[in-house]
């Protein structure tokens, strides 16, 4: 069971941290600031409904196990719903519903989830090697970064860092 409870918090930390990693890889883009497609407006309201549905949850009794079925079908939503193309307002959203829902229950709050600013220079360098072509040198960086305990994820966004 706690196999089960650790893979179950994992699932929403990686949530989580997607979402930031999609976030941040939008950085200043104009086009992360356009208005929602019909599909994004689909999940920004199943994310209000999601909302409601888990205070329901919680307000019936304090039903933890029904609020968590709805958070966790909320994570399987944003899993799907959230790409390099969505916008910075959606992601902030989605974030913002995630954060409510776990900090109601007091999760998501105690993992140390900052990269070592000597990991992401290497990270950066690996990046760097890769564009120069230097494979030799970005495989020996990814595996250094490797033996610090990351994992280097690459992705169309760019590198992902993230503690393994």
């Amino acid at each position: 069971m706690l196999e089960q409870a650790k893979s179950a918090l994992d699932r929403l930390y990686t949530a989580r941290d997607n979402a930031r990693f999609l976030l941040e890889a939008r950085g200043a883009d104009t086009e992360a600031d356009r208005a929602l497609t019909d599909t994004e407006q689909a999940f920004a309201k199943r994310g209000e409904a999601a909302l409601q549905a888990f205070d329901g949850a919680l307000d019936d009794d304090f039903n933890t196990a029904d609020a968590l079925g709805v958070m966790f079908e909320y994570v399987k939503d944003m899993n799907i719903a959230l790409s390099g193309e969505t916008t910075r307002s959606l992601i902030q959203s989605a974030l913002e519903t995630l954060a409510s829902m776990c900090g109601v229950l007091g999760l998501l709050s105690g993992r140390d989830d900052e990269i070592e600013p000597d990991v992401a220079d290497m990270a950066r360098q690996r990046q760097e090697a890769r564009k120069a072509r230097d494979f030799a040198l970005a495989d020996q960086l990814r595996d250094q970064i490797a033996a610090r305990g990351y994992i280097l994820e690459d992705t169309p966004q760019g590198p992902k860092l993230r503690r393994g």
